[in-house]
């Protein structure tokens, strides 16, 4: 059985595929691969077309079921005129995306129900795990164990890992650089994917404690007081260009002093379904 739950700042609403509940699903579309469009050209003489590029277009949830109450119904509309998280829970598994009600129309009452259809339309075309994969890149420890909190002291060196996308299409990740050092310095830090040959190289200007964020989706770096940093990336470093592809990535993280600083990578895997 579907069951979904939109929630935002005015509240939460919770929608399931059977019973007498306050919000029923009876028919649910827009879960599965999303669209396409293509940019094509046709020549003269030649059969067919040719495929210049395709690009993935934002998704449309559409919804329909009952509402059960008067009350309910103003509710629903009060909480869906904003955006939110669109949980989607069925046959074990949990997909989450970012999504905002672009109609809501209520249809005719059937007793104490009240008929309704709606859409929703999300930026993204991708579903999202419900849970955010974190991995530790360039620790003094010979062992991760977790629950682990970072920065901490540990016994022995490791500069790279292996990262597992297991979504269906790249990922976006963030990186939370901790420096230990006893003073300012300028840390040369550079982070590579060694699968796709694209590379974050800085000069990052950092006293002990600090914490420089790296957030590739959202193409920012800042530090733990919100400070911009963007400048010190390299010119030939590109955050649009860095993912992790599907799979394996061998993530490798260099910098002058091996003992100085701890490196955290956090993603989300993300896939093209959510079919229930």
């Amino acid at each position: 059985m579907t069951q979904m739950i939109f929630q935002n700042e005015r509240g939460k609403l919770c929608f399931s595929g059977g019973g007498k509940e306050l919000l029923c699903i009876t028919e649910i579309s827009g879960l599965a691969m999303p669209p396409k469009s293509f940019e094509t050209a046709v020549y003269v003489e030649t059969p067919g077309q040719k495929t210049l590029s395709e690009t993935r277009e934002a998704r449309v949830i559409t919804v329909a079921g009952d509402i059960c109450g008067k009350g309910m119904l103003a509710k629903t509309i009060r909480i869906l005129d904003a955006p939110g998280w669109l949980m989607i829970y069925g046959d074990g598994k949990t997909r989450k995306v970012y999504a905002r009600c672009i109609s809501f129309e209520q249809g005719k009452r059937y007793g104490q129900y009240y008929r309704f259809a709606l859409q929703f339309s999300c930026d993204s075309p991708y579903f999202e795990e419900k849970d955010e994969s974190k991995v530790a890149l360039f620790l003094r420890t010979n062992e991760l164990k977790t629950p682990f909190v970072l920065p901490c002291r540990f016994s022995s060196r490791t500069s790279s890992a292996t990262v597992i996308n297991r979504g269906d299409v790249e990922a976006e990740p963030v990186f939370e650089i901790y420096f230990m050092g006893d003073e300012e310095e300028l840390w040369e830090v550079t982070i590579q994917n060694e699968q796709t040959g694209e590379k974050l190289a800085l000069s990052i200007p950092a006293d002990a404690g600090d914490c420089v964020t790296i957030d590739v989706a959202k193409r920012k770096i800042y530090n733990q007081k919100g400070e911009n940093l963007l400048s010190v990336l390299s010119p030939d470093s590109f955050l649009s260009r860095f993912h992790l592809q599907r799979g394996a990535n061998f993530i490798s993280v260099t910098s002058q002093k091996a003992d100085g600083i701890n490196v955290l990578c956090r993603f989300v895997n993300r896939y093209l379904e959510a079919v229930c």
